[in-house]
């Protein structure tokens, strides 16, 4: 369901103290720490204010360069000008899942909304140094695009459309939706650029993995795997177990049987008996260990398809919404 303009406004405003208290300034890929782009050192030369060298001067050169006082010291008369070096601009970018698999959370925060503020502190931290920004979110296809923007201008456009745009529950099929791939195409430059994808990796197919091996290449990629502890772990239940309702993307409610780690080992028949009556009134039964050993090997099967692409990773879960940020942060300001 889309969010009301106003509830969006008031949940802006929330994120954005959250953004505020936790943004960094970032050591982008131009191997310096600067308070702007103006100090950015880059290897082009140009028409920049940073001094680079002197040289002779030739034809075609601007005379405005001209350094009087080292010309008057050449006997010959030839004129000596200046360089200076272009401020190097980083072209920043940003691909946000924004499927109904992102509204779930059970501590802190929504994923969709961690998801928010991850990518919107690489956009403060743009707008510091004065860097272009695209972004794109999506669901089964790019639901909003915009390219080369100031971040100042990206930021409340952003988060307007990071809230609101997906698509609906029942529109959701698992194995189908995609989208990240054309995503990923519709802001795609000639320039090399740093990359931040946003995502819970849930709904990939396999274009959508071709096209992360291609930014992975191209561009200075870093992925954001945002998780809630629930999908990771179930809660701890007294012997001999316990009933956990919960409702997934899709509005459903689904109710399983969480069946203790341990039981009294003169009870542990009686354990595995209640297991099964669950089992035939239809519900799912699952251990905690069985619960966490499952998503473990989901966990590493998306680790490693990133890593295979390339791509840096950093996990983000909804518990902790500071250090998630810290860590993408620093992943940001190490990127070379």
């Amino acid at each position: 369901m889309k969010m009301e303009r106003d509830q969006t406004l008031d949940l802006i405003a929330e994120l954005q103290q959250n953004l505020d208290h936790c943004v960094l300034d970032v050591r982008w890929p131009s191997g310096e720490i600067l308070a702007s782009s103006v100090e950015r050192r880059s290897n082009r030369k140009g028409q920049g204010d940073e001094f680079d060298t002197m040289k002779e001067y030739e034809p075609g050169d601007d005379i405005k360069h001209i350094n009087w006082l080292a010309s008057a010291t050449e006997a010959d008369g030839t004129y000596i000008i200046n360089t200076h070096l272009e401020p190097r601009v980083i072209r920043f970018k940003v691909v946000l899942d924004v499927n109904p698999s992102m509204n779930f959370g059970t501590k802190g925060t929504l994923k969709s909304r961690l998801a928010a503020i991850c990518a919107a502190c690489g956009i403060q931290s743009a707008t510091k140094m004065k860097d272009r920004v695209s972004f794109a979110t999506f669901s089964k296809v790019p639901e909003t695009v915009r390219k080369g923007v100031s971040g100042s201008r990206a930021m409340l456009d952003f988060f307007i459309h990071a809230l609101e745009d997906g698509a609906a529950p029942s529109e959701f099929k698992p194995g189908e939706n995609g989208g990240m791939a054309a995503s990923l195409q519709s802001i795609e430059s000639k320039h090399r650029s740093l990359v931040l994808v946003v995502s819970d990796f849930v709904n990939m197919k396999e274009e959508d993995w071709d096209a992360l091996a291609v930014s992975g290449w191209k561009n200075d990629t870093v992925a954001v795997f945002v998780q809630d502890i629930r999908e990771r772990e179930l809660p701890e239940v007294p012997f001999p177990g316990a009933s956990y309702s919960f409702e997934d993307y899709q509005g459903n409610t689904k109710t399983i049987w969480v069946s203790p780690d341990k039981s009294p080992g003169f009870l542990s028949g009686l354990s595995g008996a209640v297991s099964g009556i669950a089992k035939r009134l239809g519900l799912n039964a699952v251990s905690r260990k069985e619960y966490s050993e499952n998503f473990k090997r989901h966990e590493t099967a998306i680790l490693d398809r990133l890593k295979a692409c390339g791509i840096k990773t950093v996990i983000a879960s909804t518990e902790d919404v500071n250090e998630s940020v810290r860590c993408i942060l620093r992943v940001l300001a190490n990127k070379r």
